[in-house]
């Protein structure tokens, strides 16, 4: 079972994918994009159907994580996570051209970015921002963390493919800094 903390973080970050996805399919600037996304009215939905107790199950669709949310949430948790989203967000914008650079030199010689589909490509970007870029969290919770998102959002052998290339990008930047 996740703590409350990584519960929180898991939501932003399938929050955040969204808004990465979103920009690929439609590039705009960072706060643009986050107009466009209303976090604070997609959390609403979020807390109101976890408030729904002994109601029929959420839509899985529109909430893949609700089973891993135990309760609604609070003000402050909802800030918190709206404030990761936003760090997430606004950081993979801002260092867009590293995170693609670290992801094309990765990829085997078949694979160009452009030929990753949107959402996997969005998920791997996520990952190398959040676990290697930035250093928010240790690389294989990244990882990890991506594989749970491949699995909730991308297709049957995204979790595999997701994994692979998070894999191989890491053990790059380990040889890197030893």
């Amino acid at each position: 079972m996740l703590s409350r903390k990584a519960q929180l973080r898991r939501r932003a970050r399938e929050i955040a994918l969204q808004l990465v996805y979103m920009n690929e399919l439609r590039p705009c600037p960072a706060e643009e994009a986050l107009e466009f996304f209303p976090a604070e009215e997609a959390l609403g939905l979020f807390g109101r159907e976890l408030a729904k107790d002994g109601d029929a199950a959420p839509e899985k669709d529109k909430f893949p994580s609700v089973d891993s949310f135990d309760i609604s949430l609070e003000d402050a948790e909802r800030d918190e996570i709206i404030s990761y989203v936003r760090e997430l967000f606004c950081g993979i914008c801002a260092d867009y051209a590293e995170v693609e650079n670290t992801v094309r030199m990765h990829l085997e010689s078949k694979w160009r970015s452009e030929r990753l589909n949107s959402i996997d490509k969005s998920i791997i970007s996520l990952a190398v921002y959040e676990g290697i870029i930035a250093k928010k969290v240790p690389q294989n919770i990244a990882i990890s963390e991506a594989v749970h998102l491949a699995k909730l959002f991308g297709a049957e052998d995204s979790p595999k493919f997701v994994n692979g290339v998070l894999g191989k990008i890491a053990r790059s930047c380990d040889e890197e800094h030893k």
